[in-house]
């Protein structure tokens, strides 16, 4: 099931997140690019940085993709972690769930 990149609620846990201000282009953009609303919903949530609290958006697969049991495609998981380490986090943040 394709859980290899996806923000999942667990009491406790962090994700780490690299925030963009994004434009209306770019969300339609980001839209087509993430397969919304098909494969990902926006969900909207509040992040502290540096004691300032800003609204957020972001993306979580919907349960119908989740169920699909895809694979990811050929050098998804390399190019997550070239992410992580381009926003200056650690590869060893990303904790891929594969069912």
């Amino acid at each position: 099931m394709p859980h290899y990149a996806n923000i999942e609620m667990e009491k406790g846990s962090k994700v780490p997140v690299f925030v963009w201000e994004l434009s209306a282009k770019d969300e339609t953009s980001l839209d087509t690019y993430e397969g919304f609303p098909k494969c990902y919903e926006k969900k909207k949530l509040i992040v502290n940085i540096n004691d300032v609290e800003l609204s957020a958006m972001v993306y979580v697969m919907t349960d119908n993709y989740i169920k699909t049991n895809r694979e990811p495609r050929e050098k998804y998981t390399e190019e997550i972690i070239q992410g992580y380490k381009d926003a200056g986090f650690s590869e060893d943040e990303f904790k891929p769930r594969y069912k």
